[in-house]
């Protein structure tokens, strides 16, 4: 169960943040920026991950897995849907920010719940599976994001992956 979970929010948190790579052109053309300014973007994530990254890690040793990874979960969640309704481009990358900030959380609880909740003798085999949702993420990207996005337009493909992250977060708090 453990496992299964932890491949099922990394499969979420790879959705959440490679969506992006096939929203480029309409998200240049909503925001009016070229590709330098797409660029910040993408930085903007990883500026959010490398801030909360080592700091992920005391809080999951002084409040828990549970505790932590379900505020994570439900904040990066709601940023993703917030992302589908922001008209402004410097929010936008704000937003981006604060979606790092609570994916970035997501290695680290991993491993810290599988490390809590696991055998020892079976951790090696724990952690690979439940990093196969994150090729799984980017195999699967393209044939569901892309359809999602000409379909319902990148906005409402933010929305609709924040609106899964939520369900999922509902279900691992329980």
């Amino acid at each position: 169960f453990v496992v299964a979970f932890c491949f099922i929010l990394g499969l979420v948190n790879y959705l959440d943040r490679v969506v992006l790579s096939f929203a480029i052109r309409p998200i240049e053309k909503d925001f009016s920026i070229g590709d330098a300014d797409f660029g910040m973007l993408m930085s903007a994530f990883a500026i959010g991950t490398l801030a909360v990254n080592g700091l992920s890690g005391y809080l999951l040793d002084r409040f828990g897995v549970k505790r932590v990874w379900s505020i994570s979960l439900i904040g990066w969640s709601v940023v993703m849907i917030l992302q589908g309704f922001v008209e402004v481009f410097w929010m936008f990358l704000a937003l981006r920010v604060l979606l790092g900030m609570g994916e970035g959380v997501g290695f680290p609880a991993m491993n810290r719940s599988l490390v809590d909740w696991m055998r020892p003798r079976e951790l090696g085999r724990a952690i690979s599976f439940s990093l196969l949702g994150v090729p799984l993420a980017l195999l699967i990207g393209g044939v569901t994001l892309a359809p999602l996005i000409l379909g319902v337009g990148w906005r409402w493909s933010f929305v609709v992956l924040g609106v899964i992250g939520l369900l999922v977060g509902v279900v691992f708090m329980l």
